[in-house]
């Protein structure tokens, strides 16, 4: 999947971030926001041609490919949403369909590109399943870059730094907390951090990189006043050091 927001256009992106401000999280209500929010789909479905395929017979697979290449050639010049239909017979005489879509940008659109259909698909069928995964990727991509964002805020008023340690800190999926976790990375433009792990009780060490947003929340902190913040020091940086439980 792409993480990468410049696939997308700028009123999807915009219309994906309104949605998460807007607290939806389930994926079918989440694509009908954002397509409300655009007003539309953006295009619309045009059914170019339908192909015939027989799916048997020991020619099938090279026409198959035949097929496909030339419905990708004409679908690569194609405006989004224009489609051809492909209809496959089979030998006991059932007949399924799918579709190849046009991404309007030289490319094949991936959303319902592996789709099979009892009856030909509805033009409105077509565009949902395009679009719809188009807006998944795109809210994905919108999620990542805004997690990002947090992490390198966080990592840049904690004061991370190589060489700090962590008591007590609990991993997703670990009953026990690590009884030390040692910072001996940090990358500035992700705002992620790699710790070395241990427990008590054993030499075995792990090693995990995750983002600076989730560390105070999964370490042991003692409640402190103002007054008894002992925040320390070192040369020119300023060094976060969290009073740990035991």
């Amino acid at each position: 999947m792409n993480m990468d927001l410049l696939p997308y256009k700028p009123e999807m992106v915009s219309a994906c971030e309104a949605a998460m401000d807007a607290g939806i999280f389930y994926e079918d209500q989440f694509k009908d926001y954002v397509v409300k929010h655009m007003g539309g789909y953006g295009c619309e479905a045009v059914l170019l041609e339908t192909v015939t395929l027989q799916c048997f017979g020991s020619e099938f697979l090279s026409e198959k490919r035949a097929l496909d290449a030339k419905a990708k050639d004409r679908l690569k010049s194609s405006p989004q949403g224009h489609y051809i239909l492909f209809e496959k017979i089979y030998d006991d005489a059932k007949r399924r369909y799918s579709t190849m879509v046009s991404a309007g940008n030289g490319e094949i659109a991936l959303g319902g590109s592996h789709d099979c259909y009892d009856e030909p698909p509805t033009a409105e069928k077509v565009l949902s399943r395009m679009i719809g995964y188009d807006v998944y990727c795109c809210r994905k991509a919108t999620e990542d870059r805004r997690r990002r964002a947090h992490n390198r805020r966080v990592l840049e008023q904690q004061r991370y730094f190589v060489g700090q340690v962590f008591r007590n800190y609990r991993h997703p999926g670990e009953a026990k907390p690590f009884s030390k976790a040692t910072v001996t990375k940090i990358y500035p433009e992700s705002g992620q951090v790699t710790m070395q792990l241990s427990k008590r009780g054993t030499s075995k060490m792990w090693e995990i990189t995750v983002g600076a947003g989730c560390i105070e929340e999964r370490i042991e902190t003692t409640p402190k006043s103002p007054a008894s913040d002992k925040a320390s020091r070192d040369g020119n940086l300023d060094m976060l050091t969290f009073e740990l439980a035991a």
